[in-house]
């Protein structure tokens, strides 16, 4: 008997709810060779992620636990564009995403995973940047969003660098920010169109960035 497709996005949601990673990318591809279209699986993936970033709000579930969630759909997102033979679907926008003047990995990646399978391409500059590298990447890519997590409190000063490199290039794009040291005012304070206080709510800023813009950035 074919198990009817909204049955095999739920496992495929509640397999990365319930962290059992050893299934996530035997249960793509069975859902692909089932004929369910690639953007109900990201969807179903992304259910998954949001189910664990509340576990994670409550406390049933630590940061480890939350990165092997963002790590199964790293790797369910990979079986999907194996299995189905075709690129990634057209996407909601083109960010850019790097820490600013510190070298910290770990909130910006669960923040590139939640952007991914959101929809979003994302060029992820890495750590420890300066504003010409987000300058550079924004143009060289042709950004709608520039995403930066600040970690560190003497790295602030260059998100504000940042800004004003942004209106003098005459870039375009939105601009979205997080991390360890901001707050929604300080954000606003030094010119960001947005702040997420954690991947989840990023993901769905970024989401209302585009909707907002009429899906133009700096292109």
């Amino acid at each position: 008997m074919i198990e009817a497709p909204k049955g095999m996005e739920k496992r495929v949601e509640d397999c990365i709810t319930g962290l059992r990673h050893g299934e996530i990318e035997g249960l793509v591809r069975d859902a692909v060779r089932a004929g369910i279209a690639p953007d109900r699986l990201m969807g179903a993936m992304l259910k998954g992620l949001e189910g664990l970033q509340e576990k994670y709000l409550y406390r049933a579930i630590g940061t480890p636990e939350l990165f092997v969630g963002a790590m199964m759909v790293e790797k369910g997102i990979k079986a999907l564009l194996e299995s189905s033979g075709s690129e990634r679907p057209k996407p909601l926008g083109r960010v850019v995403l790097g820490t600013m003047g510190s070298p910290h990995e770990g909130g910006r990646y669960l923040v590139k995973i939640a952007l991914e399978v959101s929809g979003f391409d994302v060029c992820d500059i890495g750590g420890n940047r300066l504003p010409r590298d987000f300058i550079h990447a924004a143009k060289e890519v042709g950004a709608d969003i520039v995403a930066v997590s600040c970690m560190v409190v003497y790295a602030i000063p260059l998100l504000k660098e940042l800004i004003e490199a942004l209106k003098s290039e005459g870039i375009k794009a939105k601009t979205l920010v997080g991390g360890a040291v901001m707050d929604a005012g300080l954000a606003r304070d030094l010119g960001f169109d947005a702040y997420g206080k954690d991947m989840m709510e990023a993901a769905s800023i970024a989401k209302a960035l585009m909707e907002a813009s009429g899906g133009t950035g700096s292109r």
